[in-house]
């Protein structure tokens, strides 16, 4: 075994000996600790309305921010209220 590498060893090595898995079909009962193969896009939205469950910022970022940024709270939003306000930059 080989004690000290170059990167580029390192590399082939692990690509000779690491193969991609194939893939299976197994039911949701089984699917724990697997990872999923494909995308899944559902066909519907939801909950089917704009909707924000946790709380949370808004903040329109500028190219021209400098860290650190002093901010102030401009509005509260209730949940499934729509803001009277919108976010400006700054």
């Amino acid at each position: 075994m080989e004690q000290m590498i170059y990167l580029e060893r390192a590399i082939e090595i692990i690509i000779e000996r690491v193969k991609p898995l194939g893939t299976e079909k197994v039911c949701l009962s089984q699917a724990y600790k697997r990872v999923l193969a494909n995308d899944v896009r559902g066909t519907i939205d939801m909950p089917p309305f704009d909707r924000s469950p946790l709380d949370g910022y808004a903040y329109h970022a500028q190219a021209t921010d400098r860290a650190p940024l002093n901010l102030k709270v401009v509005c509260e939003i209730p949940a499934g209220v729509w803001p009277e306000r919108d976010i400006m930059p700054g």
